[in-house]
């Protein structure tokens, strides 16, 4: 599995929950 996490995206608190859905949703599919 390969996971590439945009800096600025990871410093979006906004994006925080969205992101570890998308990890978790990537990870599961």
């Amino acid at each position: 599995a390969f996971f590439y996490i945009d800096p600025e995206f990871e410093e979006d608190p906004e994006m925080d929950g969205i992101n570890n859905l998308i990890l978790s949703y990537t990870f599961f599919k």
